[in-house]
């Protein structure tokens, strides 16, 4: 198994990347974004400052988009010789921290809102000023903003999607599940089955029920479907657990599954339906002692990195637990960890899986501490 560890490449590594060719690590946190080898772990660049921290760092094909605290998310290229690495364009929108970036599968063929071919149309950013922005990949310019209501206090946190739904994870433990396609599900009247007239006639109704099946030119994309909680088990601080992380995704990349990581360590799986909203939960473990701040997935498993300085492997088909790494350890083994630091816990805050179909590919793993640490995965668990 191949292992290096990068000490103190940002003075609190909370976002990272891994380069396709796996010989540059791109980090952030500390408002800084740093390029290091891979290998011995030496700084190769600093890429950008920014004026505040920078938890989300993101790599789509050869374009990095670096996402600051203050709500800005900053696009660069990626270069052979990193130090030309330049600015390329700004977009902000948001007016607080960006926990999460998700972009739109790409078209098959030519896309019908631009005709280009292979395009991914759509960026959905989610910020803590509780408002998903939905961005036109062409334009670079914001084309709707989804402000979810019945939030009070809460945050959004996380966000993922598949074909029919978009996943919106929050600090209050729910799940809040929304309609992608102009098509709304609910049985009960609500804001998408009511149209208010323009002008109020005293003699007749304000609003006025219509048939959904009807074409009447309301548009119910981003209608809210339904609200998922998670069960209400509160942690050592007796606070309610928050949803950190959602992830759409199921064995061999199919998206017949919903997963769900909270604060306190758990893990809740439901059974994504293929019709109607019959969210059906078939799964609650918790496999970490704290929380739980990354999941990735590849074909067969889900990985879950948490608080707790461990990463554990889950087999996506049988539902059950099959690894678990405990990351501080692992590296004194590896004797990657010479100096004083070997008594200092190491909370996992960022993780980048980088699949490769012949060796298996590489986790990347950034801490509180400021290490980045890469592992050979294999082709085996």
């Amino acid at each position: 198994m191949h292992a290096s560890s990068s000490p103190s490449l940002s003075s609190l590594s909370l976002s990272l990347f891994l380069s396709p060719s796996g010989d540059k690590v791109y980090t952030g946190g500390d408002r800084r974004v740093y390029v290091s080898d891979a290998l011995t772990g030496e700084k190769l660049h600093l890429m950008t400052r920014d004026t505040g921290r920078i938890p989300t760092l993101l790599k789509v094909d050869d374009t990095i988009f670096c996402c600051s605290n203050q709500g800005a998310v900053r696009v660069f290229t990626i270069m052979h010789n990193v130090k030309r690495i330049s600015l390329d364009l700004t977009m902000w929108e948001h007016s607080r921290r960006i926990t999460e970036i998700l972009f739109e599968k790409a078209s098959v063929g030519n896309c019908e809102l631009h005709g280009i071919e292979d395009h991914v149309c759509r960026m959905y950013t989610v910020s803590e000023d509780r408002m998903v922005v939905v961005w036109d990949t062409n334009k670079n310019c914001p084309v709707k903003s989804i402000k979810p209501r019945l939030l009070k206090d809460n945050i959004l946190n996380s966000i993922t999607m598949n074909d029919r739904h978009f996943f919106c994870g929050t600090s209050g433990g729910t799940i809040q599940v929304y309609s992608k396609q102009n098509v709304c599900e609910r049985e009960d009247i609500h804001n998408c089955l009511v149209a208010v007239k323009e002008e109020v006639d005293l003699t007749d109704e304000i609003g006025k029920v219509r048939n959904p099946a009807l074409d009447d030119g309301i548009d119910r994309r981003w209608c809210l479907q339904l609200t998922l909680r998670i069960p209400n088990t509160k942690d050592f601080a007796d606070n309610t657990p928050t949803v950190n992380v959602v992830l759409c995704c199921g064995p061999n990349k199919s998206i017949d599954m919903l997963h769900c990581a909270d604060s306190t360590g758990r893990h809740t799986i439901w059974k994504v339906p293929d019709t109607g909203l019959d969210f059906v939960p078939i799964k609650t473990h918790t496999p970490h002692t704290r929380s739980i701040n990354v999941m990735k997935a590849t074909d067969t498993h889900l990985i879950t990195a948490s608080d707790d300085g461990t990463i554990v492997f889950m087999d996506l088909i049988q539902l059950t637990q099959i690894r678990r790494i405990d990351v501080l350890k692992w590296a004194l083994d590896k004797e990657l960890i010479t100096d004083n630091s070997t008594d200092i816990p190491r909370e996992i805050k960022c993780m980048h899986l980088h699949e490769d179909a012949e060796s298996g590919g590489t986790i990347s793993i950034g801490t509180s501490y400021g290490d980045v640490m890469l592992m050979d995965i294999g082709t085996t668990v």
